[in-house]
């Protein structure tokens, strides 16, 4: 079961500009997460900004999802013939990385 969404992943050609154009507009510091990618921290999620390098151009890109059984919910995107990889299952072209 998904408990909440704990952060997005937006990507663009350029993640640094998206990642200050962002900052700009929200007024929020840009941080960086533990893989040195630009974040804006939200009260109740995060906003992480990466390039884009899957032909879909500028947009959102992923979504960090809680859940209760991601092993739970991996099996079941499997049982689809979804994409995974780790923790991670794409759907309608959305990388879902599950916590």
């Amino acid at each position: 079961m998904i408990q909440a969404m704990s952060g997005a992943e937006l990507q663009g050609e350029d993640a640094e500009r998206l990642a200050r154009r962002w900052s700009e507009v929200m007024q929020l510091p840009i941080d960086r997460d533990e893989r040195g990618r630009a974040v804006i921290v939200l009260d109740d999620a995060r906003l992480r900004f990466v390039t884009a390098t899957d032909g879909r151009g500028e947009g959102l890109a992923g979504l960090d999802l809680d859940c209760t059984d991601p092993s739970g919910v991996l099996a079941r995107a499997k049982a689809h013939s979804l994409p995974t990889a780790g923790n991670m299952v794409v759907a309608c072209g959305i990388r879902l990385h599950l916590a």
